[in-house]
């Protein structure tokens, strides 16, 4: 599986996390992570794990395994254990979506319910806010 390729919106936040957990798990920090992998001959700052782990970096295979190796963890498992929490994220902001939409609906429904005179009132406020919006923003 080529991690490398994963795009910014796939698990790469979620597979940097996983393998922070397993780190801190076994209670090492990024400069012993990186010395020992430095020592069994793979190339990595400290702070380039770091970002790793917390998604601002990518990770190619050979660094993933040689990780999971370090670890002694497998690699499908973090793998996998990253897939799941991205799906969960991902069903929460539909979550969310879902709720806004429902907002959205309602309060478009009871607009529609509104007499005519009402509606437009409704209208002449919403315009009164765009432009408040628009000045508050010359005054900064």
């Amino acid at each position: 599986m080529a991690y490398k390729n994963f795009k910014k919106t796939e698990i790469i936040d979620e597979l940097g996390i996983e393998l922070r957990k397993v780190r801190n798990a076994k209670e090492l920090t990024l400069a012993q992570v990186a010395d020992a992998l430095e020592k069994a001959g793979t190339h990595i700052s400290s702070i380039m794990l770091g970002r790793i782990e917390t998604g601002q970096r990518r990770i190619d295979d050979d660094l993933f395994h040689a990780l999971c190796n370090h670890y002694n963890v497998d690699p499908d498992e973090i793998t996998i254990k990253a897939c799941q929490a991205h799906i969960t994220a991902l069903q929460q902001a539909n979550n969310i979506a879902d709720s806004h939409l429902n907002e959205t609906l309602w309060i478009a429904d009871a607009y529609d319910n509104l007499p005519p005179n009402r509606q437009a009132d409704i209208r002449t406020m919403m315009r009164m806010f765009a432009y408040m919006d628009k000045f508050s923003k010359l005054d900064s």
